[in-house]
């Protein structure tokens, strides 16, 4: 059975500082595929896709009005307050913790904060899928690449919006 020792203090003091700064300043300049990944998404996401994440549905005024709901009242509501046809019908609110998260952000920064959360939001799924990749022993390289395909296969569902629309009970 092996035992893990610290290293002798008379090592450290080997050390110089500049070495100490030269080996952290190296350390920051190294970026993973994970962190280009995020980095490419989480800003480029918000600026290249401003207008289209925005307006490109009319949910995301229902959505941040739901999220709105439940924070004012504190609790889910069942049953469908906005649907001119639908009014007072069995309402399902399955999205609602996403809801209120966009909600949240609106009142924290407005509708760029939406957009900036959204970004956020996607581009750590993304991320996520290339530390999974690189976690199960993908090269880098094949990580990143997946990751981007991902990104671009999935970037027609962008949207600043919690999921694709609540749907009344029944319909």
């Amino acid at each position: 059975m092996q035992t893990i020792t610290e290293r002798p203090p008379a090592a450290e003091a080997e050390r110089s500082p500049q070495q100490t700064r030269r080996f952290s300043t190296k350390a920051l300049l190294v970026i993973s595929t994970v962190d280009l990944l995020f980095l490419i998404l989480a800003i480029g996401l918000p600026l290249a896709r401003a207008k289209s994440m925005l307006s490109g549905d009319g949910d995301l005024g229902r959505h941040l009005r739901v999220g709105q709901d439940i924070l004012q009242g504190g609790a889910l509501f069942f049953a469908d307050r906005y649907s001119w046809t639908m009014g007072g019908q069995p309402f399902v609110p399955y999205e609602w913790g996403s809801e209120v998260l966009v909600a949240l952000a609106n009142a924290a920064g407005g509708l760029p904060a939406v957009l900036v959360f959204t970004g956020l939001i996607i581009a750590l799924t993304n991320a996520l899928l290339v530390v999974f990749l690189r976690r199960s022993g993908v090269t880098p390289l094949l990580a990143f690449l997946t990751g981007v395909l991902a990104a671009v296969m999935g970037s027609v569902h962008w949207r600043a919006r919690p999921t694709s629309g609540c749907r009344s009970v029944g319909s």
